[in-house]
């Protein structure tokens, strides 16, 4: 990983422009966004995954994550 948040949450939105329902790129771009401290767009994106795949735990668990977060100000690249 170099810790290229911003071009990864670029390259996983191209990707769910062509292919709305890729689970993995939904997984990709909530994990970029909460790296980037963008918690709201992540737990969107998380949601969005859900959305796909009900019982997705890695959405699931991601979104618990963040929702304990709260509204509390995150770091960029901070590990929680």
């Amino acid at each position: 990983m170099q810790s290229r948040w911003e071009e990864a949450v670029a390259v996983n939105r191209a990707i769910l422009e062509d292919f709305p329902s890729e689970l993995e790129a939904c997984n990709r771009l909530g994990k970029a966004l909460s790296e980037l401290g963008r918690n709201q767009e992540a737990k969107e994106a998380f949601q969005w995954a859900l959305e796909t795949s009900p019982n997705n735990s890695i959405a699931r668990k991601n979104i618990e994550r963040l929702e304990r977060l709260g509204d509390a100000a995150t770091v960029p690249g901070a590990r929680g």
